[in-house]
């Protein structure tokens, strides 16, 4: 064989194994998260333009469908804490829904992080939400929303309450 098949022999298979390590890196050392499913989300209004919404926590629960880098998803207003009224559950037939979506950036030298958009169709107004989300643990996100009701802004936690997933 001369040298010439030779040397692309050499460098085929030197780029297979480059081309096998990085799928081993991609797919077993770093693999990509899945955020399908239910989750039960806990947002904390630390500031807000509107004063009884300061301090105020809401919960939804929110089913969420990955595909790729895309997620999209539905969910509702379950309930409310504030200071004059205590816990609030809102009746099955009186939740608000929400629609999401959103996606989801990998990242391999720093935590990746999950971008929602939320759409709540209020009963007074629409509103709009940005949750921006890292892991923290296998079942939890957790970062900052922001929303154009009161302009209220804080952090956010999501746990993860389907087992099965």
């Amino acid at each position: 064989m001369d040298k010439f098949w030779l040397d692309v022999l050499k460098d085929l298979t030197a780029n297979l194994f480059l081309a096998i390590g990085l799928i081993f890196l991609n797919e077993i050392i770093f693999p990509k998260r899945n955020v399908s499913g239910e989750w039960d989300a806990d947002l904390t209004c630390e500031k807000t333009s509107y004063e009884p919404f300061k301090g105020m926590s809401t919960q939804y629960k929110i089913n969420l469908l990955q595909q790729g880098s895309v997620i999209t998803g539905h969910g509702e207003k379950i309930s409310d804490i504030n200071k004059e009224r205590g816990l609030y559950t809102f009746e099955t037939n009186k939740r608000v829904q929400i629609e999401v979506t959103g996606y989801y950036e990998r990242n391999f030298l720093r935590k990746s992080k999950v971008y929602l958009h939320v759409f709540e169709k209020g009963r007074l107004r629409d509103t709009s939400q940005t949750f921006i989300l890292v892991f923290a643990g296998k079942r939890e996100l957790k970062g900052r929303f922001i929303t154009t009701a009161a302009n209220a802004s804080g952090p956010i936690f999501m746990n993860r309450n389907d087992s099965d997933l």
